[in-house]
């Protein structure tokens, strides 16, 4: 099942009241708060869940956080649909 939420407190407020998720999509710039941010939520939360953080912007802050994490990875916008696929398959497959 899939779960979208509009912004960052939104995303919390849906991972409080359904979590925890298998993985979570997120964009890097958000009303609210950051993609880095939520992150750093969910792993205080949950070290299983896969995380996804995408961003049209640079991810060099981003890349250098998630990167010892093997459950979370970045992806730079554009991107196609088979690479986000393939991207969240091999996070999930982590576990």
């Amino acid at each position: 099942m899939v779960k979208a939420a509009k912004d960052g407190a939104e995303a919390v407020a849906l991972w409080k009241a359904r979590g925890p998720f298998e993985a979570v999509v997120s964009d890097f710039e958000m009303p609210g708060t950051t993609g880095l941010e939520l992150y750093r939520l969910i792993r205080s939360i949950s070290i299983e869940t896969a995380f996804l953080l995408v961003s049209g912007v640079a991810l060099d802050q981003a890349d250098a956080e998630l990167s010892p994490d093997p459950r979370a990875a970045t992806l730079a916008k554009p991107y196609q649909t088979t690479e986000l696929l393939q991207t969240v398959a091999r996070l999930l497959g982590v576990r």
